[in-house]
């Protein structure tokens, strides 16, 4: 009886649900303000020189660009407290 489970559970962690570029902004945004968590969307910035990030809200959902994870953090809490 053991070894179905212990084959189901290999099995399972190696099953990877696709995430975006910043998972770990993703699930701070999750975890920090879960009623915008499925209306802000986190793509890579690219040809940025350090970080930035840019801003805007195609079809009403929150897009934010950035160079890496720390500038989509910035620009995540730049938006929550100027918007």
């Amino acid at each position: 009886m053991r070894t179905p489970i212990i084959a189901l559970v290999i099995v399972l962690s190696a099953v990877r649900l696709p995430a975006g570029p910043y998972p770990g902004i993703e699930g701070l945004a999750a975890r920090r303000v879960p009623w915008l968590a499925n209306k802000v969307r986190f793509e890579t910035l690219p040809g940025a020189a350090g970080d930035a990030f840019e801003l805007s809200t195609p079809g009403g959902r929150l897009l934010i660009r950035a160079s890496g994870a720390n500038a989509a953090a910035v620009g995540l809490g730049w938006y929550l407290k100027y918007s």
